[in-house]
């Protein structure tokens, strides 16, 4: 980003933005539903209202996000969990698989893709033969 100085030559604009330091509650509880339970994770809560943006002069700039890392995360988690539950209402319209019975086609939908998740994390953690040819 160019920014005029006094002597009407462009200089460069430095902005840094970095992500608050506070962490997402660890607090949960679980509902009862039918014959399962479903558990849900108490929502974030930032401590400040908004960023906090500093003028160090000179075209310098520090953005401190309200938002922690580890909740900017869990929002792009969310955002693809929710994806998932819009193609799970498209895919399992029909009905969803009898071990997901108990599940609507939204939550069918969520499922399938922690699942698919927690198998990709399982696949990368393997051990690599030696020369890479392949899983231990």
């Amino acid at each position: 980003m160019a920014t005029q100085n006094d002597g009407d030559l462009p200089c460069i604009a430095r902005i840094s933005i970095v992500p608050a330091r506070w962490r997402l509650p660890r607090s949960f509880h679980f509902e009862d539903r039918e014959d399962s339970n479903f558990l849900h994770v108490d929502p974030p809560q930032p401590p400040l209202e908004k960023d906090i943006i500093t003028d160090f002069g000179n075209g310098r700039w520090r953005v401190r996000l309200r938002w922690s890392h580890e909740a900017l995360a869990g929002a792009a988690y969310d955002m693809t969990f929710w994806y998932m539950k819009k193609v799970g209402e498209v895919v399992y319209r029909h009905g969803v698989p009898k071990e997901w019975k108990s599940m609507t086609p939204k939550e069918a939908g969520r499922n399938a893709a922690k699942m698919m998740l927690y198998y990709a994390i399982l696949r990368a953690d393997r051990v690599r033969a030696p020369g890479g040819s392949g899983l231990v």
